[in-house]
């Protein structure tokens, strides 16, 4: 299974963002889930129904019970308000107590165990409580009337329903029933999940052992190496006023430090980033490598392009930025940086251009707007 959004890991103080379409690891799909749906519209206390109001403590009282599926079992049982009903069963790892009055009727007593289930420290963690038709509602015929009373025991265990997951004793079962209603599919006890990523896939590493300086010093980024055998995954070309330059594609595998290794037919006139949305920028190192040299070129496009390469009057080497023949082909605006040197490139709302380089050599820095009278002790 593969990650279907980005994930981020802190493992050892580190911080690791993870792309989505990562492989995960441990992944499992979701589980059967079980939930009770108890309907009491019927039910009322009497001598011989529910629970009894007379006679002595030795008298058996309604209940029912259920199994969560991590089998935690809980009864719940029905008193009278007389003091003279006594818990009928033993041997549950819960005991919900409902004390109700002569004559209640299933409106009430549902109600009634609703807030005493609700209530219970037990249902943490296990199974939520629910119910409908409590309340008195008024008809369109002007007269008032009551829904169907119905209880809902959600599992928040998930798994198959345990042997003997509900039953009902001492109760009329024509006027107090249940159904049992599986949700989900998948193992028994699993919970849904896409599994855990390996930190190996982070495209950024965020080091917080060292406090604020480690955060910013030992960040960690993705690094491309492009080579012949790999060029066609990240170089794609196109034709810009009938001349052709390449898209340097990382919109599937983002990076801030492309390599190239391989000799390239066309020179670089636009850079797909991971998200290439208007109002995002990104910062992105280019190195030549072997087989160079390798060029940058400012293409003719359309305004609306915001990925293109681009230099104005007044940029930094805006005069490296000129006519050039590349393998027989005449670009108007090209730099060309030799091996080793790295290109420093940022994006903005609308292009990608040269915010730096290291190495001069064959390139003309412009200072012509940058007056001297103003530098002092080193700084502008």
């Amino acid at each position: 299974m593969a990650l279907t959004k980005d994930q981020i890991r802190t493992v050892d103080g580190k911080i690791y963002l993870i792309p989505a379409g990562t492989a995960t690891e441990g992944a499992r799909d979701a589980s059967v889930s079980t939930n009770y749906a108890v309907t009491m519209s019927g039910a009322s206390l009497s001598q011989s129904l529910l629970c009894p109001h007379t006679g002595t403590t030795s008298a058996s009282s309604s209940y029912f019970y259920f199994r969560t599926a991590d089998a935690h079992s809980v009864v719940v049982w029905y008193a009278n308000d007389k003091k003279t009903t006594q818990q009928p069963v033993i041997g549950f790892s819960s005991s919900v107590k409902v004390t109700l009055k002569v004559g209640e009727e299933g409106n009430s007593i549902a109600y009634k165990t609703v807030k005493a289930l609700d209530n219970h420290k037990s249902k943490v963690n296990r199974y939520s409580i629910s119910g409908s038709g409590l309340f008195q509602t008024s008809g369109s015929n002007g007269f008032d009337y009551y829904e169907d009373a119905k209880l809902f025991i959600n599992n928040i265990v998930p798994g198959a329903p345990p042997a003997d997951a509900f039953n009902i004793n001492n109760i009329n079962a024509s006027s107090f029933n249940y159904n049992v209603i599986q949700q989900g599919s998948g193992i028994a006890y699993g919970v849904a999940t896409e599994g855990i990523a390996p930190t190996s896939s982070a495209t950024t590493v965020i080091d917080g052992t060292r406090g604020y300086d480690g955060i910013v010093n030992t960040a960690e980024y993705t690094n491309i190496v492009i080579t012949a055998a790999n060029s066609s995954s990240y170089l794609t070309p196109f034709i810009a006023s009938s001349v052709p330059y390449y898209n340097l594609d990382l919109s599937i595998e983002g990076a801030v430090f492309v390599r190239i290794d391989t000799n390239l037919l066309y020179p670089i006139g636009k850079i797909t980033p991971r998200n290439a949305a208007y109002n995002k920028a990104q910062m992105l190192y280019i190195e030549s490598a072997n087989n160079g040299p390798h060029y940058l070129a400012k293409p003719s496009v359309a305004s609306y392009v915001v990925t293109e390469v681009n230099v104005d009057s007044g940029d930094l080497v805006h005069k490296s930025f000129h006519e050039r023949v590349i393998h027989g082909v005449t670009y108007p605006a090209a730099i060309k940086f030799d091996h080793g040197c790295r290109v420093m490139l940022i994006r903005g709302a609308s292009d990608w251009k040269v915010q730096s380089v290291s190495d001069f050599t064959n390139m003309t820095a412009s200072f012509d707007n940058i007056s001297f009278d103003s530098i002092n002790g080193g700084t502008f």
